[in-house]
């Protein structure tokens, strides 16, 4: 199987990063429902996994388990730097199943960590 990055096997390693800006919280309040003012001093949850999300679909996964840990809060000018590592690739059948190893680091810190299950789609 192939994807954005290449293809996908056990090691296969992919890395973006994020930096957030004020006006990309005041949107995101807005679609959730919450006010934007003042301007929330940490990033809500859905915004620091959110580049994990955008690595598994990069990698044209599906996942239908994600299991996070938080380590702490993201303040809104930290750089998000989000990496996804192949851990297991299984041909099952009619479809292949992935696992992979993620976190979430701002600087040297790991404010998220976690793994992931799910399908590889064709």
């Amino acid at each position: 199987m192939t994807s954005l990055h290449g293809v996908v096997a056990v090691g296969l390693v992919s890395t973006c990063s994020r930096t957030y800006t004020d006006d990309d919280v005041t949107r995101f309040c807005a679609l959730v429902g919450r006010s934007a003012r003042p301007l929330p001093e940490f990033l809500p949850y859905l915004m620091v996994i959110a580049p994990l999300v955008g690595l598994s679909a990069e990698l044209n996964c599906l996942p239908t388990r994600m299991t996070w840990s938080v380590a702490r809060p993201v303040r809104r000018d930290e750089t998000l730097i989000a990496e996804v590592e192949v851990t297991r690739v299984d041909p099952a059948g009619d479809r292949v199943r992935i696992a992979f190893d993620a976190l979430v680091r701002c600087d040297t810190d790991v404010v998220v960590e976690g793994h992931s299950t799910g399908v590889l789609l064709a």
